[in-house]
């Protein structure tokens, strides 16, 4: 028996048309408050905009100034909201199509995100994606955020080379790992040449 095809889909740019990141901030914080983040922290992003600062270290700063001190529980009540009411609204017909597809194929389908998990795995759990790889935010010991990342951030170089349990749920008893090769050397347009129709 062969094992079980596993279809992996990056979210922003790929899911969806836009990034989701800044609409999901503007929803937590308010327009205002948000361009005033966006300005305290801007420094950090024109350095990863002349890629001298890492995507990471700039989304900290960000999460530092936008979200510290805010509770998790509330925060994953805010991502419920927004995978409900914004997330379809910003999605690609033609890559949800081709979700849809691998689904009805009975593929095991995995969405591998930079973006944050307390929207993407309600969303996720909501279309019946199988797996969910995305950054957490840390929460200090009364579940209050800190602003970092909880581990690593599922960037680019990062996502394929994760371990864990929730990785390793996905490769079939006694069989391989799934091999997935970056977006970055796969491009979409590409990847819609060779999808079914």
């Amino acid at each position: 028996m062969s094992p079980r095809p596993v279809a992996f889909f990056d979210f922003d740019g790929t899911l969806t048309y836009r990034d989701s990141l800044i609409p999901f901030l503007r929803m937590v914080r308010g327009s205002a408050p948000l361009a005033l983040d966006l300005l305290s922290v801007s420094p950090w992003l024109l350095g990863y905009a002349l890629r001298i600062t890492r995507n990471d270290r700039a989304k900290e700063a960000l999460f530092g100034q936008a979200l510290a001190g805010t509770s998790l529980e509330d925060l994953r009540s805010l991502g419920r909201d927004f995978a409900e009411t914004h997330i379809n609204g910003m999605l690609r017909s033609d890559t949800f199509a081709r979700l849809r597809w691998h689904q009805s194929q009975g593929h095991r389908c995995v969405l591998v995100s930079a973006s944050l998990d307390v929207y993407l795995e309600p969303w996720a759990e909501r279309v019946g994606i199988d797996a969910c790889l995305a950054s957490s935010l840390e929460a200090d010991a009364e579940g209050v955020l800190t602003g970092k990342f909880e581990g690593a951030d599922s960037t680019a170089t990062k996502r394929f080379g994760a371990s864990g349990p929730s990785w390793r749920a996905l490769a079939p008893r006694g069989g391989p790992m799934p091999k997935a090769t970056a977006r970055e050397t796969f491009p979409c347009s590409a990847w819609r040449a060779r999808a079914p129709a």
